[in-house]
Order: C-alpha cells, then sequence, then structure tokens
C-alpha cells in the first residue's frame, strides 16, 4: 500500500493535559498527589483556551519522570501572568501582582530555579534535583487575570540518585526490630497517596512482617535535624510480601498522619517526632494532627508496608525505632530473598544483559533452589511477562529482543517443593534497535516507504532527505516527544538516499519495484 502523503504512524500516544490545581488538599497548599510522566501539556488552571482564577494561595503541584534514568523538563510555549504591582499582591520580589515558581525537586520549599509574571516566560527549565521532579506553585491576588501558560512536557536522561527504597516497588525488608537510620532522595518513578497523604515528597518504603507473637505496636520516627518535617503511613495487611504486587494498589493507610512540623498557625502544638503510640486513639490524622495515632494491633505472619515521607528540601535523615510487644519480632527470613543484586545494562548489537548475585546462605533451611524465571515489563510494572526459564545454576541472561523504550525486568526464582517468590527491586533500562544513535532510517518494501524513527525525543530538530547528489528533497519538522517519533515517506523512485538527522547521515537503498 501507498501513503497518501507525510503521516505519524498508527499508535503513538496521545499527550495528556494538566490543569493546575486552585486549592490545597486537607488544608494544605498541596494540589495533589505528584504526577509521573513524561509527555503531555501543563497549563495554569484556565486550561487551553481560558484565563487562571483569581485568589489560589500558592497552591503547588509537582511532576516527575516516570523512570530512573532521566530528568523532567518543561518548554513554556506561552505565558502571560499579571505582573502590576499591587500593595496587596502575591509577591514583593519580583513584584508580581500574580507569580508562578519553578522549584527544582518533589517539596514547594525547594530552590527556586526561576519565578516571576509578565509575558516572558521560563523558556526551558530542567531538573537538576536528586529526584529528576520539578514542583510548581502558583499565586494569583483577587483582581485581574491573564492567560496563564502552556508548557510542553518531557524528560532528558540525567544522572540520578538511585530510586532504590523511594519508591514502593523497592521497598526494603525490615530484618530485625533494631532502630534504623535513612534519608531519601525523591518519591521514585510511581505515587502512592491514599488516605491523609496527599502527596509524596522524599520518601522511603519498608516492607515487615511480625513473627512470633500478634499484638500491637508502636514506633517513632524522629527526624535528625529537630526542624525537618516527616508524615508516615501504614498499609496491611497482606498475604504476600512481593512489592511488586502490592505497589499496584495499596488502598487506605490502616494508620497514617500528615500533620506538620514546625506547627503551622491555628494549629496545636506538636513536638519534632511522629509515629504510633499509646494513648493516642485516632488512626489518622490531618495537617493539624499532633504528629501521633494509635498503636496498630498486627497479626504475625502478615506483611505490611510502611512509607517514611519527607517534606523539608534537603532532609537530614531520620531515626526509626520499633517498640513491639514481648514475644514479637520483625524478621525478613520469611522473604527469603537469597538474590542480594540485579542489574540491567544495555549492550549495542546485543540486547539488554541481566546479571544477579545469590547467596546461599540466605537460602531458608531445607529448601533448594531449582531455577529461574526472567519477567519483563513494558507498561512501568503494570504487567509482567516471562521471557525465560533458566535453571538454578545461571546468574546471567541477554534478552536479544527488548523492546524500544523503558524494559523493566525481575527475577522470579523457585524452590524444590513448588513455592517461589519475586525478588523486590526490578531493575530498570532504556532501549532502541540501532542503540548509541539518535534515529535510524530504512525502506519498509511491504509499505513502499522509507521510515524513520527517533530517539531522542525530537532534540536534533528536523530531518532532511537529500538525494544521493546532495540534492534536498524534503524537510521534515521533528517535534519534542518522550515516545519514538516514527514517519513515513512515500513514492520514492528507486535509488540512494541521503537521510540527515542533526550531524548525523545515514544512507537508504530504495530497490526497484519487482
Amino acid at each position: 500500500m501507498r501513503y497518501a502523503g507525510l503521516s505519524l504512524l498508527a499508535g503513538l500516544l496521545i499527550a495528556q493535559t494538566y490543569n493546575h490545581p486552585t486549592t490545597g488538599q486537607q488544608g494544605t497548599y498541596s494540589g495533589g498527589c505528584q504526577v509521573h510522566t513524561c509527555s503531555g501539556t501543563y497549563y495554569d488552571d484556565g486550561g487551553a483556551g481560558g484565563n487562571y482564577s483569581n485568589n489560589i494561595d500558592w497552591i503547588y503541584w509537582t511532576f516527575c519522570p516516570n523512570n530512573s534514568t532521566q530528568c523532567l523538563q518543561m518548554q513554556f510555549t506561552s505565558f502571560d501572568v499579571e505582573s502590576t504591582c499591587w500593595l496587596f499582591g502575591c509577591s514583593g520580589s519580583p513584584c508580581c501582582a500574580d507569580i508562578l515558581q519553578i522549584r527544582n525537586g518533589p517539596a514547594q520549599n525547594g530552590p527556586i530555579l526561576w519565578q516571576g509574571c509578565g509575558t516572558t516566560g521560563p523558556g526551558t527549565i530542567t531538573s537538576s534535583d536528586p529526584s529528576g521532579c520539578l514542583t510548581l506553585r502558583f499565586c494569583s491576588d483577587g483582581s485581574v487575570t491573564g492567560s496563564g501558560w502552556a508548557a510542553t512536557i518531557s524528560c532528558v536522561n540525567c544522572t540520578r540518585q538511585p530510586a532504590d527504597n523511594s519508591d514502593c516497588g523497592g521497598a526494603e525488608p525490615v530484618c530485625s526490630n533494631a532502630s534504623l537510620s535513612d534519608i531519601s532522595y525523591g518519591p521514585g518513578s510511581s505515587a502512592q497517596c491514599g488516605g491523609c497523604i496527599t502527596n509524596e515528597n522524599y520518601t522511603n518504603f519498608y516492607i515487615f512482617r511480625p513473627t512470633g507473637a500478634s499484638g500491637n505496636i508502636q514506633l517513632s520516627i524522629c527526624p535528625s535535624n529537630g526542624t525537618d518535617d516527616y508524615d508516615f503511613a501504614i498499609w496491611g495487611p497482606f498475604s504476600t510480601g512481593d512489592p511488586s504486587l502490592l505497589c499496584s494498589g495499596l488502598g487506605t493507610p490502616v494508620r497514617c498522619s500528615y500533620a506538620q512540623y514546625p506547627r503551622r498557625s491555628g494549629c496545636g502544638a506538636r513536638d519534632e517526632c511522629t509515629g504510633m503510640a499509646s494513648g493516642n486513639n485516632d488512626v489518622s490524622e490531618d495537617v493539624c494532627g499532633n504528629g501521633w495515632v494509635a498503636p496498630l494491633n498486627v497479626t504475625a505472619g502478615q506483611y505490611y508496608i510502611l512509607m517514611i515521607n519527607g517534606w523539608t528540601a534537603g532532609a537530614q535523615g531520620y531515626n526509626l525505632t520499633w517498640n513491639l510487644p514481648p514475644g514479637m519480632s520483625l524478621d525478613c527470613n520469611p522473604l527469603s530473598q537469597p538474590i542480594t543484586r540485579l542489574s540491567a545494562q544495555a549492550i549495542a548489537g546485543r540486547g539488554i544483559l541481566l546479571s544477579w548475585d545469590v547467596d546461599p546462605d540466605r537460602i531458608p533451611q531445607g529448601q533448594r533452589l531449582v531455577g529461574f524465571g526472567v519477567e519483563r515489563t513494558v507498561d512501568e510494572g503494570q504487567t509482567w511477562t516471562t521471557i525465560a526459564n533458566l535453571p538454578a545454576s545461571m546468574s546471567s541472561y541477554i534478552d536479544p529482543q527488548p523492546v524500544l523504550g523503558v524494559n523493566g525486568y525481575r527475577l522470579r526464582y523457585q524452590y524444590e517443593d513448588g513455592s517461589h517468590e519475586v525478588y523486590v527491586k526490578p531493575a530498570w533500562v532504556e532501549w532502541h534497535s540501532s542503540y548509541g544513535t539518535p534515529f535510524r532510517a530504512w525502506w519498509r518494501a511491504d509499505q513502499d516507504a522509507l521510515h524513520i524513527e527517533i530517539f531522542d525525543h525530537g532534540l536534533g530538530g528536523a530531518v532532511e532527505v537529500y538525494t544521493v547528489d546532495g540534492r534536498l528533497l524534503r524537510k521534515i519538522p521533528v517535534d519534542p516527544n518522550p515516545f519514538i517519533s516514527a514517519v513515513g515517506l512515500p513514492g520514492l523512485s528507486a535509488g540512494t538516499y541521503l537521510v540527515r538527522y542533526g550531524d548525523l547521515t545515514q544512507a537508504v537503498v530504495v530497490p526497484r519495484a519487482n
């Protein structure tokens, strides 16, 4: 078949639109749970065709990349925010009646990358925070509005802090009731908000399993720096200890504290620590809570997920202390986890190399490993497909046919008695078929068309197609897009053509028709 003209191939994803919220949730400035994406268009609350609203009180919204190897970028294509100086306007410096702030990282108090008003917008803003996130705050006074803004959302490759247990899917098993210290660099790559938690900022996730006895547990979370603000939530009980199965739908927490520290105006007193302690009867509290909720009655043998959420940019970590009833302990041995490491590496021309380590001392007594299943996801962990079953003697595998884009891998291991578990930390890597180059061009005889695929989000500008003697035949604009751009150019005569993208050129031979 022939194309009627140049067109995008069917099946490309349609970008989402995001309108800035106008009110905070639960009496806070948080407009809602952070968005994990690498595409779409971000508008003021009026959307593409309307003005923004009056009386928006510094409401913020956080955008983060949906993978662990990139940083979020916003390119502002239009901007119109009231700039007149009024006594009761939003900001004294810069002098703006209404003002937009763009902050580095996932917190409302992160470093300011840009702030302003008028008709000269931010241009292109890229996160340099270890989380890869950007947070946008907006304030408008009681009169006069503008058409607001429009910004294209994308992601760019960057050096990021490893997600580790900042994401629910990488929840760290708790192996004892000893106190532990931890620090977070961001919210991971997927959102876990529910109950009194309206937004993730700097999160750590843990999975714990009480053994020996059931009963009420207590815990305290105390910041290393007394002015840092931490909240927490607990979900459970669950019959499985596999975070990859649990984190897609945790539901409402069974314990949750969103209390602010230092205390906001109009709320009661709160000390610097938070947690669960006797003498408290509430199971969930908002920003004006005292920081403490009731102990949790847990069942031995069941699993629970704990999230600790830091709200202070640059927070210095915390100490988590457990208080368990007599006869109870926290033991990660039932999780087994004889696998201590899983990594993924793209190798040009071969595929994605997976490798892992096994600690034989962590295999439960009386058990024997008999094999591994390699599972892959191409939709950010929503579904997993087994791509290989391997004997227990193997510790590496090459996926020879990864899909274009981000591939996620996890390892399922099986024991001799037929039971099996999944290693808790998936590995993620990006792949394209001509790895190491930003594009490829080839002739598709079945569609009688020259095809071009772009792998760098359109950063190289337009594609140019030349005849072999250097005559420009067609110039094709490429819109920035976090997904692969694929175009078809039909109706070319037999011969050799040169396809140029950025500073690279590829020759394509169009054969004679049979």
